[in-house]
């Protein structure tokens, strides 16, 4: 295969991923919005929170070799994220009732998480799916999930979410080989994102424009939808 041929392909795989992983995440605002402190329908700021992508479609080649199961794309998650390399701790990673028992959680391996620190110095934690489908950022009201595919492509998929009266944060997990993490806010102004632990929080006052790094495969860009919340 030809490189145009790659590269076409490969632009044709993401596309579907963020078309999926962008009608999810808004079918799930409602269930999210029902969490005591999370964002209401009506508030200034709208919640993207992305789940666990279901199985790929049929239009986007199997990977080389076959059918992968949950065991490889948690070796995968392992490989690409160093925070899940790290040994487990049943007290310091555990998840607390409170945000283990949000719905949107279901689906998720939380008896594997590991806790990191948001920007702000509030507790997340990351934690493979239970079919090691997805690698998902957890937090008190928001999920952030994206398929552990991406991270041997391009490295993160970003998610957003806000409370009226409250700065965005645009947040998830970032692979291992992730650099030059850039947010370019709505008015242009371009902010460096530092990564730790594998976790990214940067919040913004206005909608982002866009989310640009450099990944596994090169340099990425991720453009933000229209600000839908109205």
């Amino acid at each position: 295969m030809n490189v145009d041929a790659r590269s076409t392909r490969r632009r044709r795989l993401l596309a579907v991923l963020v078309a999926i992983a962008a009608a999810v995440a808004i079918a799930h605002v409602t269930a999210t919005s029902a969490q005591p402190g999370a964002p209401r329908p009506g508030d200034e700021a709208a919640a993207i929170v992305t789940r666990p992508l279901p199985a790929a479609p049929p239009d986007v080649p199997a990977p080389a070799g076959g059918p992968r199961d949950g065991r490889h794309w948690r070796a995968v998650a392992r490989a690409r994220l160093r925070v899940l390399r790290q040994p487990h701790s049943v007290t310091a990673d555990a998840v607390p009732p409170a945000v283990a028992s949000q719905p949107t959680t279901a689906g998720i391996d939380l008896a594997a998480a590991r806790r990191v620190t948001g920007s702000g110095g509030e507790q997340a934690w990351i934690a493979p799916s239970s079919d090691g489908s997805s690698v998902c950022a957890v937090r008190s009201g928001a999920v952030a999930c994206s398929a552990t595919m991406l991270l041997e492509v391009t490295g993160l998929s970003p998610a957003i979410n806000g409370r009226g009266g409250e700065p965005y944060h645009v947040w998830g997990t970032a692979g291992d080989d992730v650099r030059s993490l850039v947010l370019v806010e709505g008015d242009g102004t371009r902010v460096a994102v530092t990564v730790t632990d594998n976790f990214f929080d940067v919040a913004t006052d206005d909608w982002p424009r866009s989310l640009t790094w450099t990944g596994p495969s090169g340099p990425e860009s991720f453009v933000f939808p229209p600000d839908f919340s109205g």
